[in-house]
């Protein structure tokens, strides 16, 4: 009798580790960090040739200088993130909305994430007249995926094992 308790016990414990293992999986993809890394500001830095400028700062693409106290995104983070921190995808697109392109702005010096930071008038920037409209699709971390299909074989593994 006591024998047959504990193998209950034991197939409800793996039971329900299996289950939490499986949800764990199968949400995870489902929750976004924003992270600040000083390597996308050296990518910045390197690709546009910014360093010790004014743009050689968090606030280019976040809302404060200390994105770690303060980690949410202006427009121009918005959209890097968005197109996989592809700095070259949202070249010509006009992130804040006022009026020029973001590698307009950058090459003035000015916040490409800031409407009230524009360039100049003798800065030869451009305004934007055309809207870019582009399709865009879900990513998926191919880490959460590939432990989401491990998760899933390994329970249905069980399952079939007659594991449960």
């Amino acid at each position: 009798m006591s024998e047959e308790l504990d193998q209950n016990h034991g197939k409800a414990a793996r039971k329900i580790t299996c289950t939490l293992l499986l949800v764990l999986a199968l949400t995870a993809g489902g929750f976004d960090t924003t992270y600040a890394y000083d390597t996308f500001l050296d990518d910045f830095n390197k690709k546009y040739l910014t360093g010790e400028t004014l743009l050689d700062n968090c606030i280019t693409c976040h809302v404060s200088s200390n994105p770690y106290n303060n980690p949410g995104r202006n427009p121009y983070g918005n959209d890097f993130y968005d197109k996989s921190r592809n700095f070259d995808a949202i070249e010509l697109w006009d992130s804040d909305e006022d009026g020029f392109s973001n590698k307009a702005e950058i090459s003035a010096r000015t916040f490409p994430g800031d409407p009230d930071s524009v360039p100049s008038e003798d800065s030869g920037c451009f305004i934007v007249t055309a809207e870019v409209y582009e399709v865009t699709y879900p990513k998926i971390s191919a880490l959460i995926f590939l432990c989401s299909i491990i998760a899933i074989t390994v329970t249905v593994i069980l399952i079939r094992l007659n594991r449960f």
